[in-house]
């Protein structure tokens, strides 16, 4: 097990029963614990602009809201046709 992951387990253990809070600061790593999903998923999602992160160069953060409006979402990351954006349009529903 990797260094980052066993960092990521005990914030799992801290973290697992916390709501996620619309006014907090999060993470990539927080936002991989609360939605349990993984760090390319978070890192797809940013990259795709499906799930807004601030910042400046390597170090970014997510505010609770955005991470609350993605999740219920549907956790889209661009990965599939159908969620990607065209033109900037947001993806149609299928």
């Amino acid at each position: 097990m990797t260094k980052k992951s066993e960092k990521l387990l005990e914030r799992h253990d801290a973290l697992i029963n916390e709501p996620i809070h619309t006014t907090a600061v999060y993470t990539y790593d927080d936002a991989v614990v609360l939605t349990k999903s993984s760090y390319d998923t978070i890192c797809r999602a940013v990259l795709s602009g499906h799930l807004k992160a601030s910042g400046n160069g390597t170090y970014r953060v997510i505010l609770g809201e955005w991470l609350l409006e993605w999740v219920k979402a549907g956790c889209l990351t661009g990965r599939n046709k159908s969620d990607v954006h065209i033109n900037g349009q947001e993806p149609q529903a299928a």
